[in-house]
């Protein structure tokens, strides 16, 4: 199988489309980086479990979610984050 990398670019447009529109659709709602940068990985690990697995989008998203995902993200990229300020 070969892995097809226009999905994940893909997942990418999507992932950050998806968070910015979130943002723009609600007046006075504060940045949040975490969030979206959490929103984009999710997309981008989506994507490639969709080029790798050849599964439909919803269940690689469903599979994603199930293993939870967007917590693990979460936590890695907030680990991240204090590293970069604490540095």
């Amino acid at each position: 199988m070969e892995f097809d990398y226009t999905v994940v670019l893909t997942a990418i447009i999507a992932g950050l489309t998806y968070a910015l529109s979130g943002y723009l659709k609600t007046v006075g709602e504060k940045w949040d980086w975490l969030k979206f940068f959490t929103t984009v990985v999710i997309g981008i690990v989506t994507g490639a479990v969709v080029a790798y697995s050849d599964w439909e989008l919803d269940m690689a998203y469903n599979f994603i979610i199930s293993l939870g995902a967007i917590a693990i993200v979460e936590n890695i990229l907030k680990a991240i984050w204090r590293k970069i300020v604490k540095a």
